[in-house]
């Protein structure tokens, strides 16, 4: 009848009126690949370097996150808030990199974080990414 219609919630699970809630929905999880830098990549302190990632199944909005990663640490918050839409941003190595640490130690992380602060996809380069002191 016109009161059964079928809607899905963040949650991932659909209502259908009448019937309740139901695990058959036909949403697609979010997703995020990181795609430069994935690994081993040379990228010198004080040039700017494109980083790039693809996404699938975003809705609109701005929850695009970038991090630099030492292994599961937040080193540095690159980016916040950008168009779910975008898939690269330009990023100036700064200088103030700690210099006691390995410098391949460092990877890129892109994130979708939704208004519920909850990370919905990420990713993050598959190898560790080496940052070059003059």
């Amino acid at each position: 009848a016109g009161s059964d219609y079928d809607c899905c919630t963040n949650a991932g699970k659909c209502w259908r009126a009448g019937q309740g809630c139901y695990d058959t929905c036909a949403n697609q999880a979010a997703t995020i690949n990181v795609i430069s830098p994935n690994g081993n990549e040379n990228w010198h302190v004080n040039k700017t370097y494109n980083i790039q990632w693809t996404s699938q199944n975003l809705p609109s909005g701005n929850n695009i996150g970038v991090q630099l990663m030492r292994g599961l640490a937040i080193e540095q918050i690159l980016f916040v808030q950008l168009p779910n839409s975008q898939t690269n941003v330009a990023w100036t190595v700064p200088f103030n990199i700690p210099y006691n640490v390995v410098p391949s130690q460092y990877k890129i992380r892109v994130t979708y974080i939704p208004s519920s602060g909850i990370i919905e996809a990420q990713d993050t380069s598959d190898a560790a990414l080496n940052i070059v002191y003059p």
